[in-house]
C-alpha cells in the first residue's frame, strides 16, 4: 500500500464548537428551518426520479442541490480540496470523519461523485426511506450477528463491484469536536471484500459551526478534503489494520492532530 501523503490548507475554519447564546441559537433555528424546507421539497422529487431512473447518479443529483442549498442558505461556505481525479463511472467507497450532522450535508454537496450511503438492514423496511435506499445504490449491512454480518458484507461487496460507490463514516459516532474517534473496520471490510480503491475524506470545521445538542449554530468556512484513492484489490482480510493505520495517520495530519495508534476495533469485530 502507497502513502497518503497529507498537505498544508491556509483554509481558515473554527473549530470551537459555538457556545449557546441568543444569536447562536436563533441561526440554529434558522438553519434548522432550511433544512426541513429543502428536504420537504426535495423528498418527492428523489421518489420520483428514482422510479424512472434508480440509481446513485439520481440520489446524488438531488442530495447535491439539497446539501448545497441548505448550506448556502445558512451562511456556510465549504472550500474543498480534490487530490486526484475520480472517474464517475468507477466504484470506490468513500470513508469519512464524523464530527456533527452538518457533515453529512458537506459529503452531500460536495463530493464530486455519485455515491450512496451504508444503512442499516431495518431501514429497508421503513416506508418511503427504505425504498429510497434500495433504489439509490445505498447498501444494507445487517449486523445483528456475526453470520449475518459477514454475509451482508459480501452482498455489499457485490454491489459495489457492480458499479456503486458508497461513503461511510468510519469512526461510526459523532466525535463533536475536531480529534478522530476510533474507526469501525466495516468500512474497509467492505472494499476489501468489493476489491475496489478507497478513498479517504476528511471533514473539517463542521465541528465549530454546528452543535445541535445545545441548538446552537452561525455561519463560517468549512473544508472538505478528498484524498488520492488507495488500491485495495488483492488485499486481505489480514492487511486490513494497516490499511486502517495508513487511513487514520492521513487523517489526523489534514486535522493537524498527532497519530494517535491503538485505538481501532478489535480483531473479533466484523463491521
Amino acid at each position: 500500500m502507497s502513502a497518503v501523503a497529507p498537505s498544508s490548507s491556509t483554509v481558515p475554519v473554527r473549530r470551537a464548537p459555538p457556545r449557546p447564546g441568543v444569536l447562536t441559537r436563533l441561526h440554529f433555528a434558522w438553519f434548522a428551518f432550511w433544512v426541513a424546507l429543502w428536504t420537504l421539497l426535495f423528498t418527492p422529487c428523489v421518489l420520483l426520479h428514482a422510479l424512472v431512473r434508480p440509481g446513485a447518479r439520481t440520489l446524488k443529483l438531488w442530495m447535491t442541490l439539497w446539501g448545497r442549498l441548505v448550506l448556502f442558505c445558512s451562511g456556510i461556505r465549504v472550500h474543498r480540496e480534490v487530490r486526484a481525479t475520480l472517474d464517475p463511472a468507477r466504484p470506490v467507497v468513500f470513508v469519512a470523519n464524523h464530527q456533527n450532522s452538518l457533515d453529512i450535508f458537506t459529503a452531500a454537496g460536495y463530493v464530486p461523485h455519485p455515491f450512496g450511503f451504508t444503512a442499516k438492514a431495518a431501514l429497508r423496511k421503513m416506508p418511503l426511506i427504505g425504498w429510497v435506499l434500495a433504489n439509490t445504490a445505498s447498501v444494507f449491512v445487517d449486523r445483528s450477528t456475526p453470520r449475518r454480518a459477514v454475509q451482508s458484507m459480501r452482498e455489499a461487496g457485490a454491489q459495489i463491484r457492480d458499479g456503486d460507490a458508497v461513503l461511510v463514516f468510519c469512526e461510526g459516532q459523532r466525535t463533536w469536536r475536531t480529534a478522530l474517534a476510533p474507526f469501525l473496520r466495516g468500512a474497509f471490510l467492505l472494499a476489501v471484500e468489493a476489491g475496489v480503491p478507497l478513498v479517504p475524506v476528511v471533514l473539517d470545521g463542521d465541528v465549530g459551526l454546528l452543535d445541535e445538542r445545545v441548538g446552537a449554530s452561525r455561519p463560517g468556512q468549512a473544508r472538505l478534503v478528498i484524498g488520492e484513492p488507495i488500491p485495495t484489490d488483492g488485499l486481505t482480510r489480514g492487511e486490513v489494520p494497516a490499511l486502517m493505520a495508513q487511513v487514520r495517520a492521513w487523517m489526523a495530519a489534514e486535522l493537524g492532530l498527532p497519530p494517535e495508534p491503538g485505538l481501532d476495533e478489535p480483531e473479533g469485530d466484523v463491521a
